[in-house]
């Protein structure tokens, strides 16, 4: 009985580990979803985000444009669609790989071959209920010379749009060019 058991209980742990509740299977489809969504079809995470990113970002938009027109440039140069691993060409992607992480991150790496093939990693902190999601930050990496992702993100759109509203302007935001 004792060797029976032995075995039974590895068996057990290993099939608890392996199994995924509906709800939990259910939230990373709408998350997998979303992801690919906002990355091949969208110039803005606005629309996917929760309102407190939601207003953040506004407010961040609403800075640049203040400064823009006050020194008749380009203000702070802050832009959503870089974070998407776009930039000022309609991303062309290939090569998409998305996973959700034991945080629940969605983890996804793919290339823009819009002009030189370049290689990205992007993150999405999302929120859901159901099979309705909300992203809370988006954080990329790029890899302008090769077309082999990053390992790490490096840039994170909620904190850098927080830098201007914490500034009231541009402040130390470099713009982005990553």
């Amino acid at each position: 009985m004792l060797n029976s058991a032995k075995k039974i209980i590895p068996a057990l742990a290993l099939f608890s580990l392996l199994t995924v509740s509906p709800a939990a299977f259910a939230n990373n489809q709408a998350k997998l979803a979303l992801a690919k969504k906002v990355v091949f079809e969208a110039t803005e995470i606005s629309p996917y985000a929760d309102p407190q990113f939601k207003k953040i970002l506004q407010k961040a938009h609403q800075i640049n444009q203040r400064e823009a027109k006050a020194h008749g440039d380009v203000g702070c140069e802050f832009y959503e669609s870089p974070y998407l691993g776009g930039g000022t060409d309609a991303p062309i992607i290939t090569s998409w790989k998305a996973g959700v992480t034991k945080s629940g991150m969605v983890r996804a790496t793919f290339n823009n071959t819009a002009g030189d093939t370049s290689g990205h990693l992007i993150e999405f902190d999302m929120t859901c209920r159901g099979s309705s999601c909300v992203v809370n930050d988006v954080r990329i990496a790029n890899n302008w010379d090769s077309a082999t992702p990053p390992q790490r993100t490096k840039y994170s759109l909620r904190k850098d749009a927080q830098a201007i509203v914490s500034a009231n302007g541009c402040g130390n935001y470099q713009g982005a060019n990553f």
